[in-house]
């Protein structure tokens, strides 16, 4: 979308920045290997049982461990800070090509700072303006929605293939994620088994899991193929240009900034197979005295969730009644 003032294409200069973004998280995952998860597997649970005994248990009962506050907390806290610097390596910020993330992270926001020092562009650019959100809309689906018949059979032949190319990362992934469940169910059992005292295992088995499953994430975009996923980053980028859109929309009179969905809502309605109308098109078309709910329906939720929702709903249904036959 060129919308050019006298300073020239601003999202031109933007989307520059966000593609080098994209290709260092690609790199990232390229060159990172199973020290770092390795590192972040032995920091997490070390982390947690430090809570547990340091700070939960001692909580629970203070009468009777009152003096395990004292040196709990500080080790407690030192450790807990230890598992997140090295949960945190296994993210593009933080990996091999930290420091070139974080500079292009503030390239893109002095850009963006500029973006919103601009004065309104006027009623004149307006057309141009929700053109370019439509089509930014349109950029962040079409990869996941034009499949062609060749396109489809690469696509299943990746999808069988790839647990054989990346085999390693695949075991790594499995192991990682029935390390996640059986170790949160493990820690959690004793909280069924008496729930008068649920709390210090709650907080242990919270980290575990929050913990293993950034470890698991990372397994699996090791897993994937660069080309089969989007990046957080990218969507982090469209988001940026969505909201300077909706910004100068608002600000020039044309628009509403309620009258713009957010990314997820639009992108989720044409990824479960579009519809009549979209949300971009419904809430343009609400008066201007609609119920803020159904403003909120439409922005941030949409039939795209609505279909998740109901499909997940109904496997859940399903399987319970397979179960409860049985």
């Amino acid at each position: 979308m060129g919308v050019r003032t006298g300073d020239g294409d601003w999202l031109g200069r933007l989307r520059p920045i966000n593609d080098y973004l994209v290709a260092l998280d690609r790199q990232h995952y390229e060159r990172s290997g199973a020290a770092p998860l390795l590192l972040a597997l032995v920091a997490v649970p070390v982390a947690a049982c430090a809570v547990l005994v340091g700070v939960a248990v001692p909580l629970s009962d203070v009468s009777a461990y009152a003096g395990w506050l004292l040196p709990g907390v500080p080790v407690a806290a030192g450790l807990a800070w230890l598992a997140w610097l090295a949960v945190r390596r296994l993210t593009p910020r933080h990996g091999p090509l930290g420091a070139e993330f974080r500079a292009g992270e503030e390239q893109r926001d002095a850009v963006l700072r500029q973006l919103y020092a601009l004065p309104p562009l006027g009623p004149a650019h307006g057309e141009a303006l929700w053109r370019g959100a439509d089509e930014l809309y349109h950029r962040s689906t079409e990869r996941l929605t034009a499949f062609r018949p060749r396109d489809q059979r690469e696509l299943v032949h990746g999808m069988r293939t790839a647990p054989f190319v990346r085999f390693r990362w695949t075991l790594a992934g499995w192991a990682v994620g029935i390390l996640t469940v059986v170790g949160t169910v493990a820690t959690l059992a004793p909280v069924f088994a008496e729930p008068g005292d649920w709390w210090p295992m709650a907080v242990t088995a919270a980290t575990l899991a929050v913990g293993w499953s950034l470890c698991f994430r990372y397994c699996f975009l090791k897993w994937r193929e660069p080309a089969d996923r989007v990046p957080r980053v990218r969507k982090v980028g469209w988001r940026h240009e969505l909201a300077w859109l909706r910004h100068q929309l608002a600000i020039s009179g044309v628009l509403a900034g309620w009258r713009i969905p957010a990314l997820h809502t639009e992108r989720l309605w044409r990824l479960t197979g579009g519809g009549r109308r979209s949300p971009a098109a419904t809430l343009a078309r609400l008066p201007e005295d609609a119920s803020p709910l159904r403003r909120f329906y439409w922005r941030y939720v949409g039939a795209g969730v609505v279909r998740l929702v109901a499909f997940f709903g109904g496997c859940y249904l399903v399987a319970t009644a397979i179960s409860l036959a049985r």
